[in-house]
């Protein structure tokens, strides 16, 4: 039966389901499941939790019971995760994925994988590994500026530009995804998950401020902390995970292009 469905979303499937319209259409629906709020909250960047190595996403899965995790219909997060794919394809390895890769991957998330899972999986696949061999990509000097300002605001971390400077592109964007997904997951073992949202509004709005040609959607343009702080509020884990890591591996990408 689960082979039938896929198999029709395949099907269906076209660009009407655009980044644009997609993830906006995911957003008007949580404005009406849990309605708008009107009240300005002042909203302050956490303490950064400490990283505990030993943590996983499955201890995270088993230390934090997400509210959210049925907030869409099955049929809406099919559609949804649909694209995540395709996305996460382009984001990282910079190919349209095809119908075979689709079909694999929502088979998994079907069967209760995880979008993050999916996304390790492609990183730490052969074709992934083999971009990181390259030795002609490396960071512009844009890019270094960014990261290290990212890792030091973000995630508490300092590292030498020298460093940056002689390691491949497609290995750094990896890294600081894992380093992302860490401190997401620290948050949420240590019982702070109002800090994780306060994280990723203002995260997510600074990109928005300093980044605007780089996304499409409304959501993703909007530079208010506040807004992206109740939109990750209201979401699944899984969607706040997946958007972290889209946006660094998007910035990324956009800092070495420009």
């Amino acid at each position: 039966m689960r082979v039938v469905i896929i198999t029709i979303i395949l099907t269906v499937m076209s660009s009407a389901y655009a980044e644009v319209s997609l993830f906006d259409r995911a957003t008007n629906m949580l404005r009406k499941i849990v309605g708008r709020n009107d009240r300005i909250i002042q909203v302050e960047l956490p303490t950064i939790p400490k990283v505990n190595k030993d943590s996983t996403s499955i201890e995270t899965a088993e230390s934090y019971k997400d509210p959210n995790a049925n907030r869409f219909s099955l049929k809406d997060k099919q559609k949804f995760d649909y694209y995540f794919i395709e996305e996460v394809y382009k984001a990282t390895r910079h190919v349209k994925a095809n119908s075979n890769d689709v079909a694999q991957w929502m088979n998994v998330i079907g069967q209760g994988g995880s979008r993050e899972g999916v996304y390790r999986a492609v990183v730490l696949g052969r074709d992934y590994r083999a971009m990181e061999s390259y030795t002609n990509v490396r960071l512009k000097k844009k890019n270094i500026i960014f990261i290290e300002e990212y890792l030091s605001k973000y995630l508490n971390k300092k590292i030498k530009d020298t460093s940056l400077k002689v390691i491949n592109m497609y290995t750094v964007k990896r890294l600081v995804v894992e380093m992302s997904l860490e401190v997401v997951d620290s948050f949420l073992i240590n019982g702070r998950p109002q800090d994780l949202f306060s994280w990723y509004g203002l995260m997510s709005a600074e990109l928005a401020e300093k980044y605007p040609k780089v996304w499409k959607s409304k959501q993703r343009k909007n530079a208010s902390a506040q807004g992206q702080m109740e939109w990750a509020r209201a979401v699944p884990i899984q969607l706040v995970k997946s958007e972290v890591i889209l946006k660094l591996h998007k910035i990324i990408n956009f800092l070495n292009r420009s």
